[in-house]
C-alpha cells in the first residue's frame, strides 16, 4: 500500500523534531531528564509551557510567540535569556532581554524576530567563578618589613563559590615562622569574624605582633615568614588560600634589648631585680641580666 508507506508528509516534522532533539536539547546541553512540568511559573501567555530542573535550567515554549514572565522567586544569580528558533534551528538568539536576576517574576522580553511565530526560549544560571582569594596588593607584604610588637594589616578578597559561604568563625589570618622544610615552626593568627556566613567581599584583619617574636635577621638559617590566608566552607572545609614570603620582621631599640637579652617582665620590669626597671637599664646602657646598673 504506497499510501501508507508514504512518509514524506511527515518531512516537515521530522525536520523540526531534529532541530529540537539535535541542536537544541543535545546541542545546548540540556539536562531534560532531569527536568518536569513547571508551567505555574509562567504567567501573561496562555500559550506558554515550562519545564525546569533544580539546577537553574528552565526551557519555556511560546506557541505563538509573543512575551511572558517566568517567576524566579525563591532563587538567586543571574540568568542568561536565549531564544531558539524550532522552525529553522541554528545557534541560539538573543531577544531584547539577553539576562535576567533571580529573587522576583522577570519578564523574558521578546524574540529576535518573527514575534508572532512559535520560539523555545532558553533560561540558564550563569556559573558562578570558583571559590577564590587574593590580597589586595601583595607588595604591600612581601619582603616589607614590620616591627614587633606593633600591627601587621592585612587585606584580601574572596569569593566562597557558587554555593557556599564563609565559615562561622570567619577568615582566618597567619603569620607562620617556618623552617627550610616548609614546615611550621609557630603560628600567629587572628579571625576575621565580620565576614562569617557571607559569600564574598573584602576581609580585613590585623596581625598584633608579638614581642617574643624572632627577628628574621637572628632565625635560624633557612628559617622564614610566610603570611597564609585560609577560607573555609560552613562545614570547615578549605575552599582556597592564599599566602606571600618572606615577610620580614624585624626588632630596633627597646624591643632588640629585650629580645637580645631574654627579658620577660617587660619595660617596667626587672629581670635582675636590682631595683631598676629595664627601660631605665635600657637608657642607660645597662645590663638587665645581673645586678648592675652598668655592663
Amino acid at each position: 500500500d504506497l499510501t501508507l508507506d508514504d512518509y514524506t508528509h511527515f518531512d516537515g516534522l521530522l525536520e523540526t523534531s531534529d532541530y529540537a532533539v539535535h541542536d537544541f536539547f543535545y546541542g545546548e546541553n540540556i539536562p531534560f531528564w532531569n527536568m518536569s512540568n513547571a508551567d505555574s511559573l509562567l504567567s501573561g501567555n496562555t500559550d506558554s509551557h515550562c519545564l525546569a530542573d533544580s539546577a537553574g535550567t528552565y526551557v519555556v515554549y511560546l506557541i505563538e510567540g509573543g512575551t511572558v514572565s517566568l517567576d524566579l522567586n525563591g532563587v538567586s544569580g543571574t540568568f542568561d535569556v536565549r531564544w531558539f528558533d524550532p522552525r529553522n534551528g541554528g545557534s541560539l538568539q538573543i531577544g531584547s532581554v539577553a539576562s535576567v536576576s533571580g529573587g522576583t517574576a522577570v519578564s523574558l522580553g521578546n524574540a529576535p524576530s518573527a514575534a508572532t511565530e512559535d520560539w523555545a526560549v532558553l533560561i540558564k544560571l550563569q556559573s558562578a567563578p570558583p571559590a577564590s582569594i587574593s590580597f589586595d596588593n601583595v607588595n604591600n607584604y612581601r619582603n616589607q618589613s614590620f616591627e614587633v610588637g606593633e600591627d601587621l594589616p592585612v587585606s584580601v578578597t574572596y569569593s566562597a563559590g557558587p554555593t557556599n559561604t564563609v565559615n562561622a568563625a570567619g577568615i582566618k589570618y597567619f603569620l607562620r615562622q617556618m623552617n627550610s622544610g616548609w614546615s611550621v615552626v609557630r603560628d600567629v593568627t587572628v579571625f576575621d569574624t565580620t565576614v562569617a556566613n557571607t559569600a564574598f567581599g573584602t576581609s580585613t584583619a590585623t596581625i598584633t605582633l608579638p614581642t617574643d617574636l624572632i627577628p628574621t635577621d637572628s632565625l635560624t638559617a633557612g628559617d622564614f615568614y610566610f603570611l597564609f590566608v585560609l577560607l573555609n566552607d560552613e562545614g570547615g572545609t578549605k575552599l582556597a588560600d592564599i599566602g606571600t614570603q618572606p615577610i620580614i620582621i624585624t626588632s630596633t631599640g627597646f624591643n632588640r634589648f629585650v629580645y637580645d637579652h631574654g627579658l620577660i617582665e617587660g619595660a617596667a620590669g626587672d629581670d635582675d631585680g636590682d631595683g631598676q626597671a629595664n627601660l631605665i637599664e635600657y637608657a642607660l646602657g645597662g645590663n638587665p641580666t645581673n645586678d648592675t646598673i652598668f655592663s
